[in-house]
């Protein structure tokens, strides 16, 4: 249910993952790509390390227990991650931790 991943892996890829309910990034990621966890319909929580730099089209569709992301890196950071709009539209109500304070998305 809970997955840690090791800083061997590039990508992520976990579709229709369903009993899947929170997740570690490693630093080893710097792309979530588009549709990365899709359908993993009892994601509760992700922690990005700030070595992300852009979040594909449609990550976290489906993810509709995703409340809260913990990301290792400041404000300013995340919001120069590059995002996609369906960011916006998809994802109102979570919560997103930041080094430096929360935002909502």
């Amino acid at each position: 249910k809970s997955i840690t991943i090791p800083n061997s892996v590039r990508d992520i890829y976990f579709d229709g993952c369903s009993s899947l309910t929170s997740i570690t990034i490693p630093n080893s990621v710097n792309r979530i790509l588009w549709s990365a966890f899709v359908d993993c319909s009892s994601l509760r929580s992700i922690t990005i390390p700030n070595s992300v730099t852009s979040i594909g089209n449609f990550a976290f569709e489906g993810c509709d227990s995703l409340d809260e992301i913990d990301y290792a890196g400041t404000k300013k950071q995340w919001e120069e991650i590059e995002k996609d709009e369906s960011w916006k539209g998809l994802y109102k109500s979570i919560e997103i931790r930041c080094t430096d304070g929360n935002i909502w998305s």
